[in-house]
This record gives structure tokens, C-alpha cells and sequence, in this order.
């Protein structure tokens, strides 16, 4: 489970890390980098109702991993519950929400680190399943990523790629 906070990872990249886009021989890594494609959320009238999406991430029923998404209509945002609670910012102590919430299928195994519990390592290169929720309306399809430093393509079940609205976007994987 991550959070970022980009301002303070810049900070802490360009100010502690002195990384830059610029490699050792003075190459830009980002040269070719394509972002994602953002744009305005639907008018209220366009928006849907579809809600709510709920998920474990794993099999068991273990009540305490499931997550479930509640979609306001009037703000076009998501709210996050974890574990039947709404799930708080442990700074703000504000319900977590967001506009975009892509849930992507991927291969989950073993790290075989010898951790009590053990930890799981995620493939996030090739291609898995896709369920997309955005405006109030779900949208099944791919994601995609040919190598580790490319972008995640997050595309329709006609291949096009989906653009993001506008604002947080949460990302959950799931074996």
C-alpha cells in the first residue's frame, strides 16, 4: 500500500537525491515519455449512478481487506471505505476519495524473502484485466505496460486508451 504526496517526493528526489530528469552522461530519461491523457469530468447530467464497487484482495473473506467505493454524483468523486469504515486520511482525518478508481488484474506470487508472513511481488509488466470507474459509469477493458520505467495504458474493450479525469486517481491491484 502507497501513498504519494508529489510536491514532497519531488523535494525529496531533486533536494536529497539530486535526481533529475537527466541521466549520469547527461541523457534525458523523459524524452519519450508519454503521460496520461486528462480531461474534464462529465457534466452532472452526463454522470451515472453506477455504485457501489466493492473488491477483496484476496480470496478469503477476510473482512478487513475489503474495500468499497461509494460514488457521490453531485461532487463526481469516490468515497473509500476499508474494512466496512470509511477510510480516513491519517492527516486530515478526511474520508479518502477520488475521481478515478482503476481496479487492474495482476499475476501475484511470492517473494520467498524468508519475511514472517511473508511478502508478494506484483507483475506490472504485460497485460491483465481492466475495471475503470470514472463519472459515475464503469468502463471494462486492459491495462498495459511494455517495461518497467513505461506507462501503464489503461485501455476500452475497443483498445482505446482511457483518458483521466481530472484529480486523484487510485489504482488497486488485485491477483
Amino acid at each position: 500500500t502507497s501513498y504519494v504526496n508529489i510536491e514532497k517526493l519531488w523535494e525529496f528526489v531533486v533536494k536529497k537525491r539530486k535526481l533529475t530528469n537527466v541521466d549520469e552522461d547527461g541523457l534525458r530519461w523523459d524524452e519519450n515519455w508519454e503521460p496520461w491523457t486528462f480531461v474534464d469530468g462529465d457534466d452532472v447530467s452526463k454522470r451515472g449512478s453506477e455504485s457501489p464497487i466493492s473488491y477483496n484482495f484476496y480470496d478469503s473473506n477476510i473482512s478487513e481487506y475489503g474495500v468499497r467505493w461509494e460514488y457521490d454524483k453531485q461532487k463526481n468523486e469516490y468515497k473509500r471505505f476499508n474494512g466496512g469504515k470509511p477510510h480516513l486520511d491519517y492527516n486530515t482525518n478526511t474520508q479518502l476519495t477520488a475521481r478515478n478508481v482503476l481496479v487492474i488484474e495482476v499475476v501475484e506470487s511470492s517473494a520467498n524473502d524468508d519475511y514472517p508472513g511473508g511478502h508478494v511481488v506484483y507483475k506490472l509488466t504485460g497485460s491483465g484485466k481492466l475495471h475503470a470507474f470514472q463519472n459515475g459509469h464503469s468502463i471494462q477493458g486492459t491495462w498495459e505496460k511494455d517495461e518497467l520505467d513505461a506507462k501503464m495504458k489503461f485501455l476500452d474493450e475497443n483498445g482505446d486508451e482511457i483518458s483521466i479525469v481530472r484529480g486523484a486517481v487510485w489504482v488497486s491491484m488485485i491477483p
